[in-house]
């Protein structure tokens, strides 16, 4: 007996008519007779006579599956010329890019007008491109927590950085212990940063303040020392 399913009804092929489109992918006639695309590759099923309208819709749904693989190769020329010939860009094409590391590809999605998807922050960051997350904060892609829990588990501790400047947070139930130590070690730093970066006080009246950094200092070295232990003990085998 055939194992082999309708993927439009999930019943198997035996025992009623099918049908193999021209593109080699087969369903049940009575499945698949009514529709103007087949339902794996979004190739026409020639089956029905389309309206102008539909034939528009197919091609642009092609060219849109098209832009996306370009954009994954890094294609640059051939996205520029589908979107100066009218391609409607496909949410993914600039998380396709994005995770290739394809800069130039990306400047040009964006530059007309390309719409990041829910995730596209987080392929960003799967690509481990520093200057290309920093290119999606600075055009406002949507702040995915999975973002920031990918850059966790890299120990990309720059990129990690970057996503909490921008606002991003996650439970700590939803980490590892690892992970969430590691997320406590990079906020420290980020700390160190800006405490380091205060300007120096001169005047009498900053006495106080002065005293209160002298502690923080102190505070931050105890804690650089900890650090130490827990991130340069080597490990042993």
């Amino acid at each position: 007996m055939s194992t082999s399913k309708c993927i439009i009804c999930k019943e198997f092929l035996q025992g009623k008519v099918s049908l193999t489109l021209g593109c080699g992918h087969t369903y049940h006639k009575q499945c698949v007779e009514t529709k103007v695309t087949c339902p794996e590759c979004n190739l026409p099923t020639g089956l029905k006579v389309l309206t102008q309208k539909e034939r528009n819709n197919i091609i642009n749904d092609l060219y849109g599956m098209s832009i996306c693989i370009a954009a994954e190769r890094g294609e640059y020329a051939i996205v520029r010329d589908m979107i100066i010939d009218g391609c409607t860009i496909c949410e993914c094409a600039i998380s396709r890019a994005a995770y290739k590391g394809h800069l130039n590809v990306i400047n040009c999605l964006l530059e007309n007008n390309a719409i990041f998807e829910d995730d596209a922050l987080m392929h960003a960051v799967r690509g481990q491109r520093e200057d290309i997350v920093q290119l999606f904060i600075d055009h406002k892609a949507p702040p995915s927590p999975t973002a920031l829990v990918c850059a966790l588990q890299l120990k990309n501790a720059g990129i990690v950085s970057k996503l909490l400047k921008y606002g991003l947070t996650v439970d700590s139930d939803l980490l590892t212990p690892e992970e969430n130590e590691f997320l406590v070690h990079v906020k420290r730093s980020l700390k160190r940063k800006k405490h380091r970066s205060r300007p120096k006080h001169k005047n009498i009246t900053s006495v106080i303040s002065v005293i209160n950094d002298t502690e923080d200092e102190e505070e931050i070295h105890e804690e650089e020392i900890q650090e130490e232990e827990i991130f340069l003990k080597p490990t042993t085998s």
